[in-house]
């Protein structure tokens, strides 16, 4: 019950930043940023819309044949370790995420726009059910994995391929509501 209560707490925190950021973008399919990030929603028979994101800046899913080394990011309440993760242009890395905390967490590639638009389609997923503070209704969630992201229970682990196809403003978060805001996030440093 208290968890519950704490990510209602964070949520209600979270999401004045999120509903603000929403207002500001120009409507789906718009470009954004350097013209390579977009976004369009779907909505799916349970009545949920997901946000599919186009091509990031700086990189892609890569694929297991072409990984150079494994890197394992440690989720906990409300913290990643690595906080900073070394990279080369051409480099795919297997991120090995495991979520050792008590709350559902998630790990999300992209820049911060990208972030800001995945922390929406995240609070959405609260509001409707789909994710609690420590379980996924994965019946109600539907498909949410766009290639860049990870969405864990307390206790599991899952892993990202992805491919850093040349240096960019590329950052690892966490946006399970109000998760992010509070400083669950890490950043790429391009060597």
């Amino acid at each position: 019950m208290r968890i519950a209560a704490a990510l209602a707490a964070v949520m209600i925190l979270g999401a004045c930043r999120v509903f603000a950021h929403d207002a500001s973008l120009h409507g789906h399919g718009q470009e954004h940023g350097h013209g390579q990030e977009h976004e369009h929603s779907q909505e799916h028979e349970h009545g949920q819309k997901h946000a599919h994101i186009g091509p990031i800046v700086g990189g892609a899913p890569g694929k297991a044949a072409d990984v150079t080394r494994d890197v394992t990011i440690v989720a906990s309440d409300i913290a990643f370790n690595p906080t900073s993760v070394a990279v080369k242009s051409g480099e795919t890395i297997r991120f090995i995420v495991r979520n050792e905390g008590k709350l559902v967490h998630e790990l999300t590639i992209g820049t911060k726009d990208i972030q800001a638009q995945h922390q929406s389609e995240m609070l959405g997923f609260a509001v409707s059910g789909a994710i609690e503070a420590d379980k996924v209704d994965r019946a109600k969630l539907g498909q949410h994995n766009h290639g860049n992201n990870l969405l864990l229970e307390p206790g599991q682990s899952g892993e990202i391929i992805w491919t850093f196809s040349k240096a960019a403003d590329l950052e690892f978060g966490c946006n399970v509501p109000g998760h992010y805001e509070q400083g669950m996030k890490g950043a790429f440093q391009f060597l």
